[in-house]
């Protein structure tokens, strides 16, 4: 070793002593005369030199780098260096921060040291620069485990990575230390996990669940390699005292010198009051957000010092009162707030309803008073009502209460109210004059065919000898029949139309026999009235599934109207077609409805699906309808969830279009079907059956007893339900093969009678059809008779052939229902 390296050892370990240096980063020798620098490395041996470089270039690579705020202290504190004229004194340069030469971008503490010396008579300067990162780290470690511990209830330590409780972990209660190890009967050394598992018994189980889950090994870890070092949470959990109280856990994690094990320290500090203040807090301003939801504002008057404070402001109303308002008297923030807040026409009222004077004198009256006003609010008006309330009795004012509340849904509202009032009185005098209009029409109407039954039966009566026109009375008597029945049916269809009442029911169906009924009911009108008639049928498929019913009287209807109101040698198309669609279960059908008859005015066109209505020119006031039919069409088809559309000229004639999809049947469908075609019943099969009729109404059982004894059945009958039990118990079992029940009958009614015959069917091990025989024609009634307990109904009047259909269905049966 040199003569120079000699001596800057002896140096270095008498006078700087390496001990003070441990985190040691930088050691330079300086010779300023040579402009020479060189950079030395220090063994417990010896020291060498590493690096050598000029003056220039030294202070370049070091000076730049430390932060600005600290380079004129390490400047000045070298000017005194190299001014200085003692030797072997060492001199602090200073604290300062610079960039980390290993890590690019980050930036540690430094403490520099230096030195002059003299080698062989020359002056030199030796500058140390040591790391105090740690050191502050530490510092800062220790005063904020400081600060966290005063006031602590318990801490503890802990080795994360060795899953240990470090040293003993205390409870202080009134400033004194208590083992907590022996109160939870646990062992020195005892594990990390044995720890809080015991610490976090008396806790609930859901803050149980929340304590494991803040605490568990795993979760510390990764918060560590996340770079979260500390880790607070709340919990609630018993004291030693088996008293509730809240906790605040702050975990800080920490890890050694040399980054191989991970400790941590725990500090609870008791919270309970600050909870309850916190609780109390919150529950006092829900209380007053739910009793002011309605106030977009809600201000204090201070009597005492005539000042504002906000205690509720919107986000439109935070700005102005911050900036503008806050902390104005309160008659200079009315001013204010009138000049550029209120509607012109309304600040005068404004001014004098809120004068000091006049709410003192109003709130010494009353408790409270509102003032509605309109606001500008950026270009648009609003309406506001401003309620004001004393705090304190007249005699002792604590304060004034002003609340905001903008009303213009309110006004919007009562000005709907009002709209919709004056609708319905509207929409009543005219739904008044509809019904007016209507029970004319139906007077009319029903008094037509009433007249043509009363005067051909007096006819008949008169003419029985000529046997030929009392025929030709009886058929014009059904005629007027049939027309009366219709106008009833269109009735009873609209009433459930409009209650919700009516539903389509699909089943399986063949739409070229739904045809065949439609143009046997048609064809003779058309004869009749001398009409020319056209078909065409275009459909790939003809079985489907629908409301044969409901699909009738919709077509009856439109080919109806077209037969009525087409004149004598006119036309009547009739077409259906097949149109594409994109799921393949499904036919969707087009059904066309032409004729070249007199046409709609554009008055009936705009209110042709309206209940009731009808064209009101001499053309069709004839011509016999309701002003139901189309109404019901349109219903139906919309239940159908199908559309329709028409186009009409007066004296060119009208075209309906309506399009509606069903559910096409597959293969499987067409079996069964066919399979139901083979199981139809015989009706020449249940000739000879006896029947039990029950109906209190004379003219009617007439009729009844006398199309089923012509149809080959023997007829008992009873008069009410208590007659038909007493004839049913007194006959030996199987005397009767079906029972038909009217519903509305006196002393009791069908539905009781029913449920008594089926408790008496059960003791004699027997089961015979009951059949509903009623005008109760809605699905309701049906549904009811069901549930009493009935195996079908007929409605009155009475289509002979659905009677003996479903006679034979039930009397077929080849099994019995379970008793």
């Amino acid at each position: 070793m040199d003569e120079s390296l000699v001596s800057i050892e002896h140096f270095y370990k008498t006078l700087i002593k390496p001990d003070d240096f441990g985190n040691l980063i930088f050691f330079y020798r300086i010779n300023a005369n040579e402009n020479k620098v060189q950079q030395l490395a220090v063994t417990s041996d010896s020291i060498k030199i590493t690096e050598s470089f000029g003056l220039y270039e030294f202070l370049k690579k070091n000076y730049f780098n430390i932060e600005k705020n600290y380079r004129k202290l390490i400047k000045k504190s070298l000017k005194k260096l190299f001014t200085k004229t003692a030797c072997d004194e060492l001199f602090t340069l200073g604290e300062y921060k610079s960039n980390d030469p290993e890590k690019s971008g980050i930036q540690k503490w430094y403490k520099a040291f230096a030195v002059k010396y003299e080698i062989n008579g020359k002056p030199e300067y030796f500058v140390i620069i040591t790391s105090i990162e740690k050191n502050l780290e530490k510092e800062n470690e220790d005063r904020y485990i400081h600060a966290l511990l005063s006031d602590a209830v318990a801490y503890f330590e802990f080795n994360l990575t060795k899953n240990k409780i470090i040293g003993s972990p205390v409870q202080i209660i009134d400033d004194h230390s208590f083992p907590m190890l022996e109160s939870l009967g646990l062992e020195k050394n005892c594990s990390y996990e044995d720890f809080t598992e015991v610490y976090c018994s008396n806790m609930s189980q859901s803050m149980k669940e929340l304590y494991k889950s803040k605490m568990n090994i795993q979760t510390l870890l990764d918060n560590f390699n996340k770079g979260v070092y500390e880790i607070k949470f709340d919990y609630s959990m018993l004291s030693f005292e088996n008293n509730l109280f809240w906790a605040r856990n702050s975990v800080i994690l920490t890890t050694d010198k040399k980054k191989k094990q991970i400790f941590g320290i725990v500090v609870v500090k008791d919270i309970t009051r600050e909870h309850k203040d916190t609780e109390e807090k919150n529950h006092q301003t829900e209380i007053i957000n739910g009793l002011s939801t309605d106030y977009n504002n809600i201000v204090e008057i201070n009597i005492l010092t005539n000042e504002l404070k906000a205690l509720k402001l919107s986000e439109d109303n935070y700005s102005l009162y911050n900036k503008v308002l806050k902390g104005l008297p309160y008659e200079d923030a009315l001013d204010l707030y009138i000049r550029f807040c209120v509607y012109e026409y309304d600040k005068d009222l404004l001014y004098i309803a809120f004068s000091k004077n006049n709410l003192l004198k109003q709130l010494q009256m009353r408790k409270s008073f509102s003032v509605e006003y309109r606001k500008k609010v950026e270009g648009r008006i609003e309406n506001i009502r401003l309620n004001v309330a004393r705090i304190g009795d007249e005699n002792n004012f604590k304060g004034i209460l002003l609340g905001f509340v903008n009303i213009d849904n309110v006004i919007e509202h009562e000005l709907e109210q009002k709209k919709l009032l004056e609708e319905a009185v509207r929409m009543a005098e005219i739904a008044n004059e509809a019904k007016t209009k209507f029970l004319s029409t139906m007077s009319h109407d029903i008094r037509t065919p009433m007249n043509a039954i009363t005067g051909f039966t007096a006819l008949a009566l008169e003419h029985r000898e000529n046997m030929k026109l009392v025929e030709e009375y009886l058929n014009k008597i059904q005629n007027s029949s049939n027309h009366l029945l219709n106008l009833i049916n269109d009735i009873l269809d609209m009433s459930r139309i409009e209650s919700g009442k009516l539903k389509i029911t699909n089943a399986p169906c063949n739409i070229n026999e739904i045809i065949a009924d439609i143009e046997n009911v048609i064809s003779s009108q058309i004869d009749t009235n001398g009409l020319k008639y056209k078909r065409e049928i275009n459909v790939k498929d003809e079985n489907i599934f629908c409301d044969r019913l409901r699909v009738n009287q919709i077509l009856l209807n439109l080919l109806g109207n077209s037969v009525k109101f087409t004149r004598k040698g006119g036309s009547v198309y009739f077409g259906i077609t097949q149109l594409e669609y994109e799921n393949i279960e499904y036919a969707y059908y087009r059904f066309t409805v032409k004729d070249t008859g007199i046409g709609m005015s554009d008055e009936i066109k705009e209110h042709l699906f309206e209940p009731f209505a009808r064209d009101s020119t001499n053309r069709v006031n004839k011509i016999q309808g309701t002003g139901l039919g189309m109404s019901i069409t349109k219903n139906l088809v919309d239940l159908m969830e199908g559309s329709i559309e028409f186009t009409s000229e007066i004296d060119k004639g009208t075209e309906f279009n309506v399009y509606i999809k069903f559910k096409a049947m597959d293969k499987a469908d067409l079996e069964v079907l066919e399979q139901k075609k083979k199981d139809d019943f015989d009706i020449n099969s249940i000739k000879g059956k006896r029947i039990l009729l029950v109906d209190d109404d004379a003219f009617n059982r007439e009729i009844a007893i006398t199309l089923l004894t012509e149809s080959g059945f023997i007829v008992d009958y009873a008069e009410n339900g208590q007659s038909a039990i007493e004839k049913y118990s007194s006959s030996e079992s199987g005397y009767y093969d079906l029972i038909l029940m009217d519903l509305m009958m006196p002393i009791m009614n069908g539905y009781d009678a029913t449920k008594k015959l089926r408790s008496v069917q059960s003791g004699r091990n027997e089961y015979i059809p009951i059949i509903a025989m009623s005008a109760n024609a809605f699905e309701e009634d049906k549904k009811k008779v069901l549930e009493a307990g009935m195996d079908s109904h007929i409605s009155k009047p009475i289509n002979i052939k659905h009677l003996l259909t479903t006679l034979a269905k039930y009397l077929n049966m080849k099994a019995k229902p379970n008793l």
